[in-house]
């Protein structure tokens, strides 16, 4: 998916890139002994998956003048 948006497959993120958590669900999440969260690292941000979601239809429409 990073590829549909100019990214390489080798891109190296900066360590102090965010996102905000509320852009994952649960499943996405790894639990560490001491109760922290972890991301896992095939998780994907939910406006993300939506973007690339094949099964939705878009419609646009043109006023022709």
């Amino acid at each position: 998916m990073l590829s549909a948006l100019g990214y390489t497959p080798d891109h190296k993120f900066s360590k102090l890139a965010e996102i905000c958590s509320t852009n994952f669900i649960e499943i996405d999440y790894v639990y560490r002994e001491d109760g922290s969260r972890l991301l896992k690292r095939d998780a994907v941000p939910i406006q993300m998956q939506a973007a690339f979601d094949l099964s939705s239809s878009r419609t646009f429409r043109r006023k022709i003048m």
